[in-house]
């Protein structure tokens, strides 16, 4: 074998049946570690607005919905096809988690098999890629990719670049333009699945070096040029995402994080990947930014910087000095740096600091350089070979562990952020999180105790500012609440969440003028936010204006069908009008959804009553009285029946 795969003497030849044997037990290992992920439900954190709430995929595959994906942005990002893969997860799994779930799992071992063929072919070192694909597979910072069903965008973008680099490689054994356009498609669906592998490009011509052979300077400026249309793609989705990500405000301005503190905090989140690559522990779903909760970012980052800037220095260094016997440790190196650039912060979306779910892609490079450097060495170092090579293996059992250990704090959303505050420091997120978690099962005290505590770490955490107004709000401190919206408005004037409660506010206060001009501009900001629609479907109802209410309250339900008040109010609206059968089916629907509510009975007992189904009203006045024998308007019903 050549120089350039960084192995002169090849381990001794194996056969097919013990490379189908190690690609089939990678599978296995890899699906059973993640397969505790499919008893845990969806998490209240991207999973809701990404499936469950999302309305253009929470009705399952629908062509309408097809190209709307292809023709829009949703939740910041422009990703059809990953759009389409949860569209198709609810048509075959409906909301229930597990098939979604599953499905991750399933990808994410394909892609490590895939991974281990890519190497195989390119280098022929069965051993080597094996333990290369292994660290991938089973590595603890692949936790936060597979168990989050919202992260489905990671794995189907990472398959979809391990098939590019194995059309790529199969182009450069046999040059030809079909197998050249099989690059481009594949290279072109890994962009419509997630914006980070525009890197690509550049990692093929990374390929041409190691493991392909190096070749003279004009060979290689045509092999630029034949990947011109590759960086032409890469081109237009990189300027097409930072439009969808900035005119929806998921960008920060230089303003709120300085040029200086980006590079910083960058260089640092460096240090951070290759620190949790070995010592992958503590890891969190959300890793604070310094910006928000140090007086001086700059400082409190300046010194992990400077230890990441030496120790990739250091790699730098020895890759250079190896560069011609034992290449790949200098391509790994390049391989985390380039692939790692568009999620160092630089353009800075979100609050995080770093992301696990970033390394996705990443580390392989420090894979690449740690196993086949260490291939290069062992070939002066024969005897070594297999002991070695049984304790690399015997090592990855603790990164199983560690993994296994990672996926249990993934079993619902208190359980993730909670761990989330037990290893990171003036965690302002996980506070919110929590807060929300508590306010939704209707405990205002530990929901505000939350909020505070993100307060205090972030004065200026705009969704903590909100919420915390929606506590003092159900307390009636309307003052307060209202100091807090627009304290959050003040921190960001689109922020439509707080627009829409400050409108609910208003509309409690009896000021329906301003509640609905603040319900109207959500919806220039949103124009599917279901709560602004059912609001202005309410100010219409209370104006008369029937035929309108209905037309929000329709809206409402095609956003969010299970919007329990906008089948309540379009029920009560459809009986007014005597349009008995459909009154009968809004209430029906919602008896679906709070069995319990002995009113809802009631209701429908009374379409069925208007309707002239006597024994149906009967039936749902005796349910009512089933939930609650003090219901009093039920037992009268039934009294006057």
């Amino acid at each position: 074998m050549s120089a350039a795969t960084g192995v002169n003497d090849p381990e001794p030849k194996q056969s097919k049946g013990f490379v189908w044997l190690a690609g089939i037990a990678l599978v296995l290992a890899t699906y059973f570690l993640f397969a505790a992920t499919t008893e845990f439900d969806f998490i209240d954190y991207d999973d809701i607005d990404y499936v469950v709430a999302n309305p253009h995929v929470n009705g399952g595959w629908d062509p309408g919905e097809v190209v709307w994906v292809w023709t829009h942005s949703h939740a910041s990002n422009w990703h059809p096809l990953t759009w389409m893969s949860h569209m198709l997860d609810v048509e075959l799994f409906g909301l229930e988690a597990a098939g979604h779930h599953r499905v991750n799992v399933l990808l994410h071992a394909l892609n490590a098999v895939l991974l281990f063929a890519l190497l195989l072919r390119a280098t022929g070192q069965r051993t080597a890629a094996l333990l290369v694909a292994a660290f991938f597979a089973l590595h603890p910072l692949r936790v936060e990719s597979v168990a989050w069903i919202a992260e489905r965008k990671d794995l189907l973008s990472g398959f979809f670049w391990f098939v590019t680099l194995y059309a790529y490689q199969r182009y450069s054994e046999r040059p030809d333009l079909r197998r050249m356009l099989q690059v481009v498609l594949a290279f072109a669906l890994g962009l419509a699945s997630k914006p980070m592998v525009v890197t690509l490009p550049l990692v093929l011509m990374l390929w041409d070096v190691w493991p392909g052979r190096r070749t003279p300077l004009d060979v290689r400026l045509c092999k630029l040029r034949e990947k011109l249309p590759l960086f032409l793609l890469a081109l237009v989705l990189a300027l097409a995402t930072l439009t969808v990500q900035t005119t929806s405000g998921a960008t920060n301005r230089f303003e709120d994080i300085s040029i200086v503190e980006r590079v910083v905090n960058g260089m640092a989140a460096y240090g951070a990947y290759l620190y949790q690559s070995f010592v992958p522990t503590h890891l969190a779903v959300f890793y604070p930014h310094a910006v928000a909760t140090s007086d001086a970012p700059f400082a409190a980052l300046a010194l992990p910087a400077a230890l990441s800037f030496l120790t990739y220095g250091l790699w730098f260094a020895i890759g250079w000095k190896l560069r011609e016997k034992a290449p790949a440790v200098l391509i790994g190196f390049a391989w985390m740096v380039i692939t790692a650039l568009p999620i160092i912060g630089i353009i800075q979306v979100g609050s995080q600091a770093h992301a696990d779910r970033y390394t996705y892609l990443p580390t392989i490079g420090i894979g690449i350089a740690l196993v086949y450097g260490a291939a290069y060495w062992l070939e002066s170092h024969i005897p070594l070979r297999k002991p070695i090579g049984i304790a690399a293996g015997v090592a990855l059992l603790p990164l199983g562990y560690l993994t296994l250990r990672q996926i249990e704090h993934w079993r619902d959303t208190d359980a993730l952020f909670e761990h989330a505050l037990e290893v990171t420091e003036n965690n302002y997120t996980a506070h919110a999180v929590l807060g929300q978690q508590h306010q939704a099962r209707n405990d205002n005290a530990a929901a505000k105790k939350h909020f505070q505590a993100a307060l205090r770490i972030h004065p200026n955490f705009g969704e903590a500012l909100s919420n915390l107004g929606l506590c003092h709000l159900a307390e009636g401190n309307y003052p307060r609440a209202r100091a807090l919206f627009e304290r959050a408005l003040v921190v960001r004037p689109n922020d439509h969440l707080a627009l829409l409660n400050r409108g609910v506010l208003e509309l409690l206060e009896g000021d329906n003028a301003a509640a609905e001009e603040d319900f109207q501009r959500v919806l220039t900001l949103s124009p599917r936010e279901p709560d602004a629609l059912f609001n202005l479907g309410y100010l219409e109802q209370a104006r008369n204006d029937f035929d309108m209410a209905e037309v929000y309250y329709l809206k409402t339900l095609e956003q969010l069908p299970d919007h329990g008040d906008a089948l309540n109010n379009l029920g009560e609206l459809r009986l007014r009008m005597r349009s008995y059968p459909e009154a009968i089916e809004m209430f029906l629907r919602l008896s679906h959804l709070e069995p319990d509510d002995p009113a809802v009975h009631f209701n429908l007992g009374k379409a069925y009553q208007a309707a002239g189904q006597l024994e149906a009203a009967r039936r749902a006045f005796e349910e009512a009285l089933s939930r609650d024998p003090q219901f009093a308007p039920a037992r009268q019903a039934l009294e006057q029946m």
